[in-house]
């Protein structure tokens, strides 16, 4: 203002500089001196203010610093929410911008409306500024449900890009977009309550998922999420995001229009293994009252696709399915899971170029009402270990199909529906120091004996392999096996059953066994040093005779094996069997001799139908065999 002054004043009291023409009467030379030295004098202050005005700092183009001060539309600069702030409309929190939101604030949003970060939330986390929330004092986002109108449509219908939810609450959520300032991002005790979701497109599946809160590439923490309210799915990443949540409380979506969904979703989520997408100690809760299958109307908890991911010390109780894993590597660890179908469901494996990479699955209690504990499917690598997992009434401990498997240290069972490990199509096993209590049916079954049988789904016999060592089978009491086609009806069942398949079983124990100890069907066996307790024969050894010309001899090799209650130690038809260095005690339950030995089809070559082959399996022969 000084400076203004005195620049004014100076303007006031100038001349403007004139050139006057030489006929000019002379007496006007001496003003025109006057002038032209006052002239002088103005130009000299004003090349002196310019100098001043210089050395004075201009302020930044951002606002200044505000408290509740937008309410809808584009937040610029700094601005903190306290207290209860009302909003109007859609907020974008821009590049470069910084909302600030203090412990104990409420921010009621409108029906229909968003809020976008593209700069940098602070939310209730004193590290980046706000004031500590905690679980007296959360930062609550909160939105209204609307009153329905008849034929009125919400933001998110249009149906000309394929968009047909039509619910007057959809848009709703909280956006994180992958400009964000990660240092300066941060969530603390947020709840959000009463949030539709807002769709977003998934680029690499040409699909729309609906969210309350969206991770578009960001990568920051949250701990103490809490959802309410919720219609679609709670979390949504995608697009390489990789946040850590921690500490949280997820439930499944509740929409009644069939537009629910898992509380938490993952696409293309995580770098790699050094920035993956991390959830822990954190509770998930849904709906039991669904189904099993696939027209039952249950949906998982939790879901990723394509994905790294790191997720432990979860609770997951409460819901029809637990997660569903595909295409999905990293690890889940130290979680308890119970649910009424299937508890976790992995289906392919994540790749990087030419690298597969692994999905570990390793100390969780795996707890199912009707589904398995633990399904492998499709491609799907994983290794779980040091896993307790029971019920599936209607299913199997592990149920595996044309995939790589690793278990050790596990203890499956009981298990009231069928087998400890159901394993068939291309699939190869490896199970060690593994504990199996009280399965239904066989507790190991390779190979699949029903894929003849009429309202049976599975695949025909292909190669697939297990190596099974140092573990226990306990109470395999099944008496009610079927096999209507392959076997001509019921038997009791088997501790260990292969079929068409490849098997190493080495320094096992079985105990309290109804059936068969092993029950043998165009399959190849390494057997070494196994203690086996047995109802029937010790091993019951054929061919596979698939009724169209074609039959595949077993091939079996017995090393060491100690059979106890045997009525028969083994039973041999058209099949090659080779035994060393074994005990063979004298047949009981009427049986005459210990070893059987049959061929009751015609003679080869002179019918050639009745010439044994190779099964396929032999393309994957049992580790150690000779």
């Amino acid at each position: 203002m000084i400076l203004s002054s005195i620049f004014d004043t100076f303007q006031l009291h100038s001349v403007p500089y004139v050139f006057y023409p030489n006929a000019i009467a002379n007496g006007l030379r001496k003003n025109m001196t006057r002038i032209e030295i006052r002239n002088s004098l103005v130009l000299t202050m004003m090349l002196l203010m310019t100098s001043w005005l210089a050395l004075i700092p201009l302020a930044p183009e951002v606002e200044a610093g505000g408290t509740n001060q937008t309410t809808s539309g584009t937040l610029t600069g700094t601005e903190t929410w306290s207290g209860s702030h009302t909003l109007t409309g859609d907020v974008e929190v821009a590049e470069g911008a910084q909302l600030i939101i203090n412990a104990g604030t409420t921010i009621n949003v409108p029906i229909g409306k968003k809020i976008v970060v593209k700069g940098s939330m602070c939310a209730g986390d004193a590290s980046c500024g706000a004031t500590q929330a905690g679980t007296g004092s959360p930062v609550r986002f909160i939105w209204p449900t609307a009153t329905p109108v008849p034929n009125a449509t919400g933001g998110c219908y249009d149906p000309g890009n394929g968009l047909l939810n039509s619910d007057l609450n959809c848009g709703e959520a909280i956006v994180f977009e992958s400009t964000i300032d990660q240092a300066l991002t941060s969530l603390s005790h947020v709840t959000i309550d009463g949030a539709y979701g807002t769709p977003v497109e998934i680029p690499s599946r040409s699909y729309t998922a609906y969210g309350a809160m969206i991770f578009d590439g960001a990568a920051f923490s949250a701990d103490h999420l809490t959802f309410a309210n919720i219609n679609t799915s709670n979390i949504v990443a995608f697009n390489l995001a990789a946040p850590h949540l921690s500490d949280s409380t997820f439930v499944i979506g509740n929409d009644e229009q069939e537009w629910d969904a898992a509380a938490v979703r993952a696409f293309d989520a995580g770098t790699g293994i050094l920035s993956t997408f991390v959830i822990e100690n954190s509770a998930f809760t849904g709906d039991q009252t669904a189904d099993c299958g696939n027209n039952g109307g249950g949906r998982a908890i939790l879901t990723a696709d394509n994905s790294y991911v790191d997720m432990k010390t979860l609770s997951i109780t409460q819901n029809s399915y637990g997660l569903f894993l595909k295409d999905t590597s990293g690890q889940l660890t130290n979680s308890q899971i119970n649910v009424k179908c299937n508890g976790i469901d992995t289906n392919g494996h994540k790749t990087t170029g030419e690298i597969s990479h692994i999905l570990r699955v390793h100390n969780n209690s795996i707890i199912t009402e009707e589904g398995a504990p633990l399904t492998a499917y499709d491609g799907a690598i994983v290794i779980a270990n040091d896993n307790t997992m029971s019920g599936a009434s209607e299913g199997s401990g592990m149920g595996i199909r044309d995939s790589y498997v690793e278990a050790h240290r596990n203890v499956i069972g009981p298990i009231t529906g069928w087998n400890g490990m159901w394993i068939y199509g291309e699939s190869d096993v490896v199970a060690e120091n593994n504990s199996f209590e009280g399965a239904a049916k066989e507790t190991i079954l390779i190979g699949e004996y029903h894929h003849m049988d009429q309202g049976w789904n599975v695949p025909a016999p292909t190669k697939a392999r297990i190596y099974f060592a140092n573990n226990i089978i306990r109470n395999n009491t099944g008496t009610d096996c079927q096999g209507t086609t392959i076997y001509g009806g019921q038997f009791n069942c088997p501790a260990i059953h292969v079929f068409m398949s490849s098997g190493t079983f080495i320094d096992n124990t079985v105990v309290d066994n109804a059936g068969d100890g092993m029950r043998i069907t165009g399959g190849i066996v390494n057997a070494q040093g196994n203690d086996i307790m047995v109802g029937e024969f010790g091993a019951r050894i054929s061919d596979y005779d698939d009724n169209y010309g074609t039959k595949s001899a077993s091939i079996a090799y017995f090393r060491e094996n100690t059979w106890t209650n045997a009525t028969q130690i083994y039973n041999v038809s058209e099949s090659r069997v080779a035994v060393q260095s074994e005990h063979i005690p004298n047949p009981g339950g009427g049986e005459l001799y210990p070893v059987m030995l049959s061929w009751s089809g015609a003679e080869c070559p002179y019918v050639q139908d009745e010439c044994l082959q190779v099964p396929l399996t032999a393309e994957w022969k049992p580790a150690g065999m000779p």
